[in-house]
């Protein structure tokens, strides 16, 4: 909400960038995931992606606990409402909650959890299902380390945890859909087709579909032949992943070319180079 000015005040949002984007897939015959309802981020104490109306400028909500609550149900009803309304059937997927789990135990701190407590994460998927009615996928994203190179060895207790929010709300009747593996991959430390299958596995086995919904391939400079051998291998992979499960849905690439790539262009962590050409 803190970034572009998408909430400039209490209740206001500013839907200018994501008209442009959502209305030219709309005219396009174009189906869109949309990410994400609720994240999150402390810098140094301080949260830029919420907007300085809803924080103090040491992170803490400027809002009693009803009227926080008040505020998330009403920017994810407008919103969701918003594009339902403008784009009708465009938008087939939301993303509610984005990257919620630390990489050591339970929640990771954010304003939602310090002042809603862990419940945020059932009633947003509650609300977001009123507004957005039954035929819209929802579905939590999440970050796992299936690589080495910045976020370190895959982390077991982080997948348990995520594992673990989201059989519950399986369980309690929370509607719930998928679960997205936001699926940046490293290719130093990548470890193996069988631990990210078996990993997304535990997810479809609960009857949720999955979705890889950030897939991209890291490399370490220098870039030699036999490492872009290796990140061909590791996209393959992931593909005969989805491809042998009939629950995993959605392969999304993040960025498609090196020059446009997040982890900039000497990462090389796309399926094409800087000029366009496939690799």
């Amino acid at each position: 909400w803190g970034e572009f000015g998408v909430s400039p005040g209490p209740g206001q949002i500013n839907f200018w960038g994501g008209d442009r984007i959502i209305g030219f897939s709309h005219q396009n015959g174009l189906k869109v995931k949309a990410q994400h309802l609720v994240w999150h981020r402390y810098f140094n104490g301080q949260d830029p992606l919420l907007p300085d109306w809803l924080v103090t400028d040491n992170g803490i909500a400027q809002y009693p606990k009803e009227e926080l609550a008040f505020y998330l149900k009403d920017f994810i009803t407008k919103t969701v409402n918003h594009y339902n309304d403008s784009f009708p059937g465009t938008i087939n997927k939301w993303c509610v909650v984005n990257e919620a789990g630390s990489n050591t135990a339970g929640l990771i701190p954010n304003l939602w959890v310090d002042s809603l407590g862990p419940e945020y994460v059932d009633s947003s998927f509650v609300w977001a299902r009123a507004a957005a009615g039954p035929d819209i996928k929802l579905y939590y994203n999440e970050y796992f380390y299936h690589g080495a190179a910045y976020g370190g060895a895959r982390i077991q207790s982080k997948i348990d945890f995520a594992y673990d929010v989201v059989s519950r709300l399986v369980q309690k009747g929370i509607p719930i859909d998928g679960m997205g593996f936001q699926s940046h991959i490293p290719a130093i430390g990548y470890p193996g087709k069988a631990v990210v299958s078996a990993d997304m596995k535990r997810f479809t086995d609960l009857g949720l579909e999955v979705y890889i919904t950030e897939l991209d391939v890291e490399l370490i400079a220098p870039i030699t032949q036999e490492k872009l051998e290796e990140q061909a291998i590791i996209y393959k992979e992931v593909f005969e992943i989805a491809l042998e499960n009939p629950l995993i849905k959605l392969v999304c690439l993040w960025q498609f070319n090196d020059a446009q790539s997040w982890l900039g262009a000497g990462a090389e962590s796309c399926i094409m180079d800087s000029l366009y050409n496939p690799k």
